[in-house]
């Protein structure tokens, strides 16, 4: 510590060996400013600084520590990276060991006035560098530093108690030391005094064992009496003149004290004397004090041990204290450690006051527990929002009151803010919502809605939001009826069956369910409406042009029905046709070929048309003409067509014989008849005349006199200028007689097929099978009005073909006449009858809940048949095929 450098026989030096070389400190002089300076000990870096100026101080790293004996110092500078070479080696011997101590003993009184002498002896005062030294010693006292030897002549105010303390030194600075006690006696000897007590105890002296016992020991100086010069330090005394005494030390102390008296006979006094009472020690418990202290919510509390439990407490006996947890703490996590340092963490969010309790232990004895009080502060923390969940049927408004709203299951750690309030998100996807401040909220679900709605919010104490919450709606399906809307449809009346798709514009407002089509009624103009799986075949009357209605009926899964009205704009065929040709074979009586009234019709007359359509088709079709004389065709395209009549032969009158074998009328024609789409051309004449130079008329009648029906045929004759004379023909007619010729008799017909099945009927089942001539003629059938649904293909030997529209089922009928060659049998009716074939039931999976533990009950309008449907609308019953799992029913 002394060292230099400058020379090497003064390199010795005292080092605390138990530290690293820490504390030593090297200056360096001669280095470059900025200059990096490292000094070496025995080639180990152990100190570093940088230059500032031409010197630097190097203090050791602590990282080295060196031992007793000789070491090596060099030093170096590092300048921009470079390092110079070692400076010149300083040699230093590091020395630890203090001299031996002081072996010779001290007197331990002295006198007034006479030297006080003894020799200090220490074994290593010959060694090299041993010298001798006092500390504290009285005035006056001297010793010899080479050889321990001390003198003193006390005086007069110098008598009682001394204490000094004899040194012994080497050259590196070790010392051993020796305390010395030495009284001065007086003119009176007042020698010092012990006494033992124990801790907490009354140390009572009698005078036998006082502290004028060993005084005055010759007893030259009579009986003596004792004053006292200080009290003791750590405790009370009484001190009486006979030198008895009683001495109370303080609470708990414990070690030495002391107090000083002088004894006097009255007339001398002697020295001061130093009576010593040593208080022994009586373990006493620990004394623990209560602690506060104060964290921040959600902050750890960690101290030390010299801020801990313990920094407080006390020891009667200076016992080093433990601290030993008692009750830990109640919002919070405590770690104690025995030195009275503790780690303290509150709970998530919590302030206020906690507390923990502990014990105060010396190792034998433990002090009362000691409360701490923690005080948690408080800091504004975000309140914690928590999903929801509702429920609502559909199409209802979920209304929810701030009791039952968002806000009832959220919280705030906080007593910071009185109140919490909502603030919306994100709205709903399939509705609207109104959400309060205080949590009450109205849901409205978008209609025909049902499933699961979401909408979040945040919650707000006024100064912080929580993260959002999701609050869940359920909306739970309530069946709707589906909704039929009202059809506008248009169809070319061809004679075929429509198929019409009613259902393309209908809906259910209920996601999945399936609409059937259950029922339709008849079209309001006579058309044919009926239902084909999920469509309507829709047939108008043959011929029927304009606007005709009718309603059809569906039904969904749950067996709700809803019914629209459908309107068909039926527009002619311009490429069938629905155009139609009539007209007249009658007598002209008058020439002026028009038919005036009283000229009469010709019945029976065959009718011939024949044309081609503007499609480029061929047509030939025939018809009788009726009982006035009238024909008509119908149904026929557009086109350019041709008429043509074939009268039969004169009936035999039995009277001018002119008329037996000529025509009675001629065979005429009307050529080019430019038909156009939908034209009813009208008033087609033909005119007829008689050979003759009369005129005559032909009409059949039926004679009914039975058990025969004959047709009649009549014939009127008048001249030209009676043309119209109702009373001459009147006359005529009651003169005629019975044709030869009987006409046939036509029998209706039924036959019956199923739908969508061709009808074909070969000659012997045909239509002239039961009709009969009393002639034995042979018989043609001729058709006089087609079906009313279907097409017809009817042979003239009374076999047909019928083919029935798509999807029909009912009754359908066409009318024909039985022609022997000469005369035609009256109308006859055919009626066929289109049969439904059965199609199997569609059957529609359900879906139905109940509570755990209750009976399920469903009616038949919510039953498994509800939703079920027959194309052929039979009522349905339900067959069990499997029952349930876990469950009867």
């Amino acid at each position: 510590e002394s060292d230099t450098g400058a020379a090497d026989d003064d390199n010795l030096t005292r080092l605390d060996n138990a530290d690293a070389a820490s504390t030593l400190k090297f200056i360096v002089a001669g280095v470059s400013n900025q200059a990096v300076v490292r000094v070496y000990a025995d080639g180990v870096v152990i100190g570093v600084a940088t230059a500032s100026g031409g010197t630097v101080t190097v203090t050791t790293d602590g990282t080295t520590t060196l031992s007793d004996g000789e070491h090596q110092f060099t030093a170096t500078q590092t300048i921009g990276g470079a390092e110079s070479e070692p400076s010149a080696t300083l040699t230093v011997a590091i020395d630890t060991i203090p001299p031996a101590a002081i072996e010779s003993t001290a007197p331990e009184y002295a006198q007034v006035s006479v030297l006080y002498a003894f020799d200090a002896n220490s074994p290593d005062e010959s060694g090299q560098g041993i010298l001798y030294s006092l500390r504290s010693a009285p005035n006056g006292m001297t010793i010899d530093p080479a050889t321990g030897q001390i003198a003193w002549t006390p005086t007069a105010d110098q008598d009682g108690p001394h204490q000094f303390e004899i040194v012994v030194s080497d050259a590196a600075g070790n010392e051993s030391s020796q305390t010395v006690n030495v009284t001065v006696l007086g003119e009176i000897s007042a020698y010092p005094d012990t006494y033992t007590v124990v801790e907490d105890d009354v140390l009572t002296v009698s005078a036998e064992a006082g502290v004028l016992t060993n005084d005055d020991p010759e007893e030259q100086f009579g009986p003596l009496t004792v004053s006292l010069i200080a009290g003791p330090s750590h405790g009370e005394l009484v001190l009486n003149e006979d030198g008895s005494f009683t001495y109370t030390p303080d609470d708990d102390f414990f070690g030495t004290d002391t107090f000083t008296y002088r004894a006097t006979n009255g007339d001398k006094l002697s020295n001061i004397a130093l009576v010593t009472i040593t208080v022994t020690n009586v373990n006493d418990s620990p004394v623990g004090q209560e602690d506060a202290y104060t964290t921040v919510e959600d902050t750890t509390l960690a101290l030390t041990a010299a801020n801990g439990v313990l920094a407080n407490d006390s020891d009667p006996d200076d016992d080093v204290l433990t601290a030993i947890l008692v009750a830990g703490p109640s919002h919070g996590t405590l770690t104690l450690n025995a030195n009275g340092s503790f780690a303290y963490t509150p709970n998530a969010d919590y302030h206020g006051a906690d507390s923990f309790t502990y014990r105060a232990s010396d190792g034998t004895l433990q002090s009362d527990p000691v409360t701490v009080t923690i005080s948690v502060t408080e800091v504004d923390d975000p309140p914690i929002a928590v999903n929801d969940a509702y429920t609502v049927n559909e199409e209802q408004v979920l209304t929810v009151t701030t009791a039952n709203g968002v806000l009832t299951n959220d919280t705030d750690s906080d007593t910071l803010h009185a109140n919490l309030t909502t603030v919306l998100v994100t709205n709903p996807s399939h509705g609207s919502v109104t959400l309060n401040a205080d949590g009450s909220f109205t849901y409205t679900p978008t209609a025909n809605f049902a499933g699961t709605d979401t909408f979040t919010y945040r919650t707000s104490d006024g100064t912080s939001t929580s993260t959002p919450a999701t609050v869940t709606i359920t909306v739970l399906n309530v069946a709707d009826p589906p909704v039929a809307v009202n059809d506008s449809l248009t169809a070319v009346n061809t004679g075929a069956t429509h198929v019409l798709n009613v259902l393309a514009n209908d809906s259910d407002p209920d996601t999945g369910d399936t609409l059937t089509l259950v029922s339709v009624t008849q079209g309001s103009n006579g058309g044919a409406v009926a239902v084909s799986g999920g469509s309507v075949n829709y047939t108008p009357t043959t011929g029927f042009v304009g606007q005709e209605t009718f309603t059809y009926t569906i039904r969904d899964n749950a067996g709700q029905q809803a019914t629209a009205t459908v309107t068909v704009t039926v527009a002619a065929d311009t490429s069938t046709g629905n155009a139609s040709i009539a007209g007249f074979v009658y007598l002209d009586a008058n020439g002026n070929s028009a038919k005036n009234t009283g000229e009469v019709g010709v019945p029976g007359v065959l009718v011939t048309l024949v044309g081609t359509t503007t499609g480029g088709s061929s047509v030939t079709r025939t018809v009788l003409t009726g009982d006035d004389g009238s024909f008509l065709f119908n149904n026929l395209a557009a086109g350019t067509y041709s008429l043509s009549e074939t009268q039969p032969t004169a009936l035999k009158d039995g009277l001018d014989s002119a008329s037996d074998t000529a025509a009675v009328v001629g065979n005429d024609s009307i050529g080019n008849i430019v038909l156009t789409a939908g034209e009813a051309h009208t008033g087609n004449l033909f005119g007829e005349s008689a050979l003759l130079a009369k005129y005559v008329s032909i009409r059949m009648f039926l004679a009914s006199t039975p058990p025969t029906q004959v047709w009649l045929r009549e014939m009127v004759a008048c001249g030209e200028e009676d043309a119209g004379n109702d009373e001459l023909a009147n006359e005529i007619r009651d003169g005629s007689q019975t044709i030869e010729n009987v006409a046939p008799v036509a029998v209706a017909n039924t036959y019956a097929t199923t739908k969508g099945t061709t009808l074909t009927v070969n000659t012997a089942s045909g239509v002239l099978a039961n009709d009969t001539d009393a002639d034995g003629d042979a018989l043609s059938a001729v058709l006089v009005t087609g079906p009313t649904s279907g097409t017809l293909s009817l042979a003239a030997n009374g076999s047909f073909t019928y083919v029935p529209t798509a999807s029909f089922t009912g009754t359908v009928t066409f009318t024909y006449r039985a022609q022997d060659g000469t005369f035609s049998s009256n109308i006859a009716t055919v009626t066929i009858t289109v049969q439904a074939t059965n199609a199997a039931p569609t059957a529609v999976n359900n879906a139905y809940s109940v509570n755990e533990d209750n009976t399920l009950t469903v009616a038949a309008s919510t039953g498994v048949l509800a939703n079920d449907t027959d194309p052929d609308d039979d009522t349905l019953s339900a067959v069990l095929v499997a029952g349930t799992s876990h469950g009867t029913v």
